[in-house]
């Protein structure tokens, strides 16, 4: 028996070696050591199928137990890392992500220059978003009419800073326009990621639910960071290392636990 094991443990890093000189990074050794055991089966496309299928099962059964609550060991070149979470964030996407925001139009030059500028006229600290923005306070209200331009004004915060911005936040600079404020609230030097999403309500499900608001935030964040998708989903990640693939739909709840 162990002479088998070894037969095929050589065999299989043998396809491996191969595969990897042929075609770099194609498939993980989960999916080789699947070929090895299906090659000479009849029907080897449709077992092996069923055989991934029950071990990514398996795996996302296992999340919380043993090591997979923690992230991944598996040790990748970082070629075949950035790949695999790439894969990974890909999978985020829905149709028409962005095409809420894509239609909200232009605020008109001016209009919100009020927004990020100190005004000792109005009563703080509710009217003042500047202070808001540096502040520990969660929640904003904006309230107003349909049409007023609530949209408008969000979308025109996360813009970035044009050159001919005359607000005088940092002109000519490449952030959001909030992202100044939001620097001071954080204290930190570290790379702050201004994420967003806009319900629309007249759109697809995706486009006006919660999952739908996780998946964009999500993506946003990923694409800043990367290097955290082993700790905030494991058992994806896993699959990921093993098969290059895993193919089982997102659920909401899933979706909340990433944050």
């Amino acid at each position: 028996m162990m002479a088998k094991m070894g037969e095929m443990s050589s065999d299989i890093k043998s396809m491996a070696e191969s595969k990897s000189a042929s075609k770099p990074i194609s498939e993980g050794i989960g999916s080789l050591t699947l070929d090895y055991l299906t090659c000479r089966l009849q029907e080897q496309d449709e077992i092996k199928g069923a055989l991934l299928d029950a071990l990514v099962t398996n795996i996302h059964r296992s999340q919380g137990q043993c090591n997979l609550a923690a992230p991944s060991t598996i040790e990748l070149l970082q070629d075949t890392r950035h790949k695999l979470e790439q894969v990974f964030i890909h999978r985020l996407r829905y149709d028409n992500m962005r095409e809420r925001e894509s239609t909200i139009k232009e605020a008109h030059q001016g209009t919100f220059l009020w927004a990020l500028e100190e005004n000792k006229t109005l009563p703080a600290p509710a009217s003042n978003i500047q202070a808001w923005l540096e502040s520990d306070e969660q929640l904003y209200w904006i309230t107003g009419k349909a049409g007023s331009g609530k949209s408008t004004l969000m979308r025109y915060m996360c813009q970035p800073i044009s050159p001919s911005d005359e607000s005088g936040i940092q002109e000519g600079g490449k952030g959001a326009r909030c992202e100044p404020y939001l620097k001071q609230w954080s204290g930190s030097e570290q790379k702050l990621i201004v994420a967003s999403f806009y319900f629309w309500a007249i759109g697809e499900h995706s486009q006006a639910s919660q999952e739908g608001l996780f998946r964009t935030l999500l993506l946003q964040l990923l694409q800043a960071h990367p290097d955290v998708i082993p700790s905030i989903s494991p058992s994806r990640w896993e699959s990921l290392c093993l098969f290059n693939e895993d193919t089982r739909p997102f659920t909401e709840d899933e979706l909340g636990t990433m944050f």
